[in-house]
């Protein structure tokens, strides 16, 4: 048989498995077991689901179980869960509000169909493998926000897989991408970094995944386009 404990006196007692609900064998106080609270919470969360088709938790959003080709997901919302899109082949545009910053791991993996998607400028980090094999993405911008902590402000192989990938804009300070983030985008998919930097070294520039890169930063040669370092001023990995 189950115990719990009594949350005002704090008394440990016996329950049966069916008891939801009822009183403390010695101070009389009503309780409530921890099944009969998570039964009411997936209560709730179908409830959500039924009425606006998203399941959400403060300003985060746990699950979208709406239909259709575009999905708007709603105002204040600031952080999408892992998993939440994963898998949904029929979207094939997002609609991300500002305000949103975190993009969780996993969140739009395998949305083959998804051909748009317009990050806010409040976004912060976009999670691991979050838009893996999105083999519909032919561009995407990365605001200038997502640099307040580069090597976990683009997780690993975030991109990967998006076969249909050919143009990439970073708009902030991001010096390197971590392991795998582009793996198997299109062959000449084109990086380029905005000038948002005040250092006269720092200038407009485009890189090729086949061919060799500059240095955004001071213009030198640079090794290898995800992973780099440059020869001349050193910076990169």
């Amino acid at each position: 048989m189950p115990e719990i404990q009594c949350p005002v006196c704090g008394f440990v007692f016996s329950v049966s498995e069916n008891c939801c609900a009822g009183l403390c064998s010695k101070c009389g106080k009503p309780f409530i077991t921890a099944s009969a609270l998570e039964l009411r919470r997936k209560n709730i969360e179908e409830a959500q689901a039924r009425e606006s088709g998203f399941v959400i938790s403060g300003d985060k959003l746990l699950r979208c179980c709406c239909s259709g080709e575009e999905v708007d997901i709603p105002e204040g919302i600031v952080s999408i869960g892992d998993d939440v899109f994963s898998g949904r082949t029929d979207i094939t545009s997002v609609n991300l509000p500002e305000g949103l910053k975190y993009i969780g791991d996993r969140a739009f993996l395998g949305c083959k169909g998804l051909e748009t998607i317009i990050f806010p400028e409040s976004l912060r980090r976009i999670g691991k493998y979050a838009f893996k094999d999105c083999t519909g993405l032919t561009s995407v911008h990365i605001p200038a926000g997502v640099n307040s902590v580069p090597r976990a402000a683009v997780g690993d192989s975030a991109f990967a897989g998006c076969k249909g990938l050919i143009s990439i804009s970073v708009s902030g300070s991001i010096r390197s991408f971590p392991n795998g983030v582009f793996d198997g985008c299109g062959e000449d998919v084109v990086v380029s970094w905005k000038n948002l930097r005040d250092d006269p070294r720092c200038c407009d520039v485009v890189m090729r995944r086949t061919q060799a890169g500059l240095c955004p930063f001071c213009g030198g040669e640079i090794s290898g386009l995800f992973r780099r370092k440059c020869t001349i001023c050193g910076e990169g990995e």
